[in-house]
């Protein structure tokens, strides 16, 4: 059996934060907060609907934090995703796509302990190599709200890319 030496991640950073929230009727608060669809939400607020909604990135090939990696393939097996321990047992979802969104391979998890504190969880995938991927980090629940910071994904380098016309 082979062994893979770990090579690097990307980190991902997401502007103040996002997150998936049941929200009340109004905006109350200058704190950051997100809207999906016509739902807009902040932590301030008294949750009252349930939403599923979710985060993507666009097509990624790594190059902006390492440049080494333009037109190589490359093997991802894990996505750390960081967030806000908010409340417990809250179910959350990390994806991959490595054909521009059309397919998703997803791994699910319950989350959580309800501390406040930022926490890291992994999501494992069998190994998926492209030289593009695609995130997506969702939530869907009754009565929590998730709120992520950032997401890690960690990936070997494997061989050149070359398109042949």
């Amino acid at each position: 059996m082979a062994t893979w030496q770990r090579y690097g991640y990307i980190y991902l950073s997401i502007a103040d934060r996002a997150a998936c929230w049941k929200v009340g009727s109004t905006i109350t608060t200058d704190d950051p907060h997100v809207g999906f669809g016509n739902i807009l939400g902040s932590l301030t607020e008294t949750p009252s609907n349930a939403i599923s909604a979710y985060w993507t990135t666009k097509d990624l090939d790594f190059t902006d934090q390492d440049p080494s990696m333009a037109n190589q393939w490359k093997t991802v097996d894990r996505v750390r995703l960081e967030y806000i321990d908010e409340y417990t047992s809250t179910p959350v979802s990390v994806s991959i796509s490595i054909d521009g969104g059309t397919t998703w391979t997803t791994t699910s998890l319950s989350l959580g302990t309800g501390t406040g504190l930022v926490a890291y969880t992994d999501f494992w995938f069998l190994p998926i190599t492209s030289p593009y991927f695609r995130f997506r980090i969702g939530s869907s629940d009754t009565d929590t709200s998730f709120t992520w910071t950032g997401v890690f994904a960690y990936y070997y380098p494997r061989s050149s890319h070359f398109k042949i016309q």
